[in-house]
């Protein structure tokens, strides 16, 4: 009899222990997860500004604008291909890290190498008129189509919940690239936009081999036809969000490179540059905001809206803290930078640095916005502020240069505020009612 009284008691209490086991378990692989997240995304950003430092110190004035048109071609062509193939990949479901997800490889891999092939012939184009050389322009045009698909890896690792997957792929791209950069400072080679194109590239092109040899695609046509006819209805509204809004800065400069000088988009591009350290800093906190967000929504509105006021003054007054230090070294810094020239770098690190504030701002409020489940407020943010991108900073690049052109980018990113503050309300009110 006292064993069919104490017997019940075993299966509740293992019940218990089992679901606190389970949570823990499932508390800690979200924090691992996070974690790789952050770091793939450090070492993505990271890589990419070190690049930049590298051709900021070593290039001329106008090599130096040519490698931000560059840039600003691989950026519009990464959007295209995310829009058109990799977006659509994590809206469909996450998947488990051990299932066959291949017939999908063979898709994104077979579309991000069509995409990149377009947009190589394109870039040709533009670089051309632009007057770069023909080592760059083959070099680049060449190898982007496999810099599309080493995204497409990264999506491909995030689509099955694997971020060390994607950060594989990013520290081989960076190991090639510091490599190669390396070796031909060893061996005595100058630091010329060609060589630091072709580490860029390599360094890209081997985190794309590393991914073939992963998924070992095999291209049945039907299969790659099949995913895509699923993911056409989607590419009306990711291209435009892509191409208006997160690629607004760089449409603009290229835009700019038949205005402007290429010493002048140099200009606009080394503020930029001095401040990445920021926008690695918004992206990487974002991110976190996401995820605290979405824990402090199920539990508190009011938590919710202080935890995203002071994340808006977190990364504004980063930006004001870090342009305003470097604008004090400005002198220190135009020794080291003498050969990029620009005429006024103080007054440029200011300007680029306010905009940067508001743009900090707008991560914020983006961060609320998405977190109270409102997409759709933060497209409309995100497309208009693109657009005043592009009239207000071609219209300032007519007018003045390339400091009418800087004036005219933080003149958006201010109007940006008034629109992410209307967003917020929106969203809010929208919450609030229901």
């Amino acid at each position: 009899m006292s064993m069919k009284q104490t017997m019940p008691a075993q299966p509740r209490h293992s019940r218990a222990a089992c679901e606190i086991d389970g949570s823990i378990t499932e508390l800690s692989s979200m924090a691992a997860t996070g974690t790789l997240t952050l770091t793939d995304q450090a070492v993505s950003s990271g890589t990419n500004f070190a690049l930049s430092g590298v051709a900021l110190l070593a290039l001329s004035q106008s090599n130096f604008g040519l490698f931000a048109i560059v840039q600003a071609l691989y950026t519009l062509s990464l959007n295209i291909t995310r829009a058109l193939f990799l977006e659509p990949l994590l809206i469909q479901g996450a998947t488990s890290s051990g299932e066959r997800d291949y017939p999908v490889a063979d898709a994104i891999t077979f579309g991000c190498l069509t995409a990149g092939i377009g947009c190589g012939a394109v870039s040709a184009i533009v670089l051309f008129f632009n007057g770069a050389e023909p080592a760059v322009i083959g070099v680049f045009s060449v190898f982007l189509p496999a810099l599309m698909v080493q995204d497409a890896g990264r999506y491909l690792s995030f689509r099955q919940l694997r971020p060390a997957g994607a950060l594989s792929l990013d520290v081989a791209w960076a190991a090639a690239q510091t490599l190669v950069l390396v070796g031909s400072v060893v061996v005595g080679l100058d630091i010329r936009l060609p060589l630091v194109i072709f580490a860029w590239v390599v360094g890209g092109a081997s985190g794309a081999l590393m991914f073939q040899l992963r998924v070992r695609p095999s291209f049945h046509l039907w299969s790659i036809r099949c995913w895509l006819k699923e993911s056409r209805a989607l590419w009306p509204s990711l291209l435009t969000e892509n191409l208006v809004a997160n690629a607004a800065p760089s449409v603009l400069v290229i835009v700019l490179s038949v205005i402007l000088a290429r010493s002048e988009i140099a200009e606009i591009a080394t503020p930029r540059t001095l401040l990445g350290p920021v926008n690695i800093l918004f992206i990487g906190l974002a991110t976190f905001g996401m995820a605290q967000g979405s824990r402090l929504r199920n539990r508190s509105r009011t938590q919710l809206l202080r935890f995203t006021n002071w994340l808006a003054v977190l990364l504004t007054a980063a930006s004001l803290l870090l342009s305003v230090t470097l604008a004090a070294g400005a002198g220190l810094i135009a020794r080291y930078i003498e050969n990029v020239g620009v005429k006024d770098l103080r007054l440029y690190l200011i300007i680029t640095g306010i905009g940067v504030a508001f743009n900090g701002f707008g991560y914020s409020q983006r961060v609320l916005v998405r977190t109270l489940k409102r997409p759709k407020y933060s497209a409309l943010a995100e497309a208009s502020i693109g657009v005043c991108i592009l009239v207000f900073g071609v219209a300032g690049g007519m007018w003045r240069g390339s400091l009418g052109a800087i004036v005219g980018i933080a003149l958006a990113r201010a109007c940006g505020v008034g629109v992410w503050i209307w967003s917020r309300f929106k969203a809010m009110s929208t919450e609030w009612k229901e």
